[in-house]
């Protein structure tokens, strides 16, 4: 019988406790009627739910994203000389990419106002901006990752001896 770590462990009571929440979403509670100046939606009642399990998904992995990274590169700093840096080793190139394209996203993003849906006009700058970095970083990075998926597929990064 194979043996559970405690990360395979942690991997699947998050899958399992996503896999009810969008359940939750998407199969209960669709009877609510929300009005929004004379517009009347019917709107799901764990909207706020999938919301908070998202933010609490993104925060843990960031949090184990940076927090591994600093980890490494702490141990790695120590035991310098007892170990090679392998060719493998693209964390710092991955993060100070990312980290261009986010500057490079705010620079291109205008932060122009919006008409929203009873025909008001949305004016925050500082949130327009923001949305659209988000939104052309999103853009660029899945782009890469399909890339980058397709060029391991082929066998580009693969390692020749």
């Amino acid at each position: 019988m194979k043996k559970l770590s405690v990360s395979s462990i942690v991997l699947w009571a998050l899958i399992i406790i996503s896999v009810i929440v969008l359940l939750m979403f998407y199969c209960f509670g669709f009877g609510n009627i929300d009005t929004i100046g004379t517009n009347t939606y019917t709107a799901p009642m764990h909207t706020g739910t999938l919301i908070v399990w998202l933010y609490i998904l993104v925060i843990l992995c960031a949090g184990s994203v940076f927090g591994f990274a600093i980890y490494n590169a702490i141990f790695k700093a120590k035991h310098k000389s007892v170990e090679k840096v392998k060719a493998t080793d693209w964390a710092g190139y991955v993060l100070l990419g990312t980290l261009v394209i986010v500057i490079i996203s705010s620079i291109c993003a205008g932060g122009a106002p919006v008409r929203l849906g009873d025909n008001s006009l949305f004016e925050n700058t500082f949130l327009l901006k923001l949305s659209e970095v988000c939104l052309f970083s999103i853009y660029v990075l899945v782009v890469l990752a399909i890339l980058a998926t397709a060029a391991s597929m082929i066998g580009l990064f693969k390692t020749r001896k």
